[in-house]
């Protein structure tokens, strides 16, 4: 991890009468100090998701670059109706793969920020 993500990060106490005279150190990493394992999963998992799901991405601007060359005949097939039907494929498997990883990476990660705000409700509050 990079040495400035470890560095505490200041805040300012702010006292009843509207002065600030006590400063306040907090690490970014004591927000995930409070995680159950529930939630620990919910985060890698959700991580992970996000990653495929951005690695998938770019595989539609490749395959469109194919459905192109499709129309235009640069790709030597006799039959350009098959070759569009074998990219309809390859577009609907990739649209369904990116939907599964994008609905797991925003519903766990939404999930983890809910068990984190009520956690902290449950705390302080």
């Amino acid at each position: 991890m990079s040495d400035s993500l470890r560095e505490p990060l200041t805040e300012h106490k702010e006292e009843p009468d509207g002065d600030s005279d006590e400063l306040i150190d907090f690490s970014f990493f004591k927000f995930f100090s409070y995680l159950r394992p529930a939630d620990k999963f919910l985060l890698v998992v959700g991580t992970i998701s996000a990653l495929i799901a951005g690695m998938i991405l770019p595989t539609i601007a490749v395959i469109m670059g194919s459905v192109a060359e499709a129309f235009t005949g640069g790709s030597g097939s006799a039959d350009p109706l098959s070759e569009m039907n074998i990219i309809v494929a390859y577009v609907i498997t990739i649209a369904l793969f990116l939907f599964v990883f994008s609905y797991i990476f925003f519903a766990f990660w939404q999930h983890l920020g809910e068990n984190i705000t009520i956690d902290l409700r449950q705390r302080y509050l």
